[in-house]
């Protein structure tokens, strides 16, 4: 893991995007998940 330290900039450059990438989707399954909890709880109100 120490070699991430010393990280050429073509190699960041490859990887950020892929790191925005894999947050963008994890934030988008989060919010669809309580998206469908919060409509499950309100149907189940109804």
């Amino acid at each position: 893991m120490h070699r991430l330290q010393y990280c050429p900039d073509y190699i960041c450059n490859s990887l950020s995007p892929l790191h925005y990438f894999f947050f963008t989707l994890s934030v988008f399954i989060m919010s669809r998940n309580l998206f469908h909890c919060s409509i499950n709880k309100i149907l189940l109100h109804l």
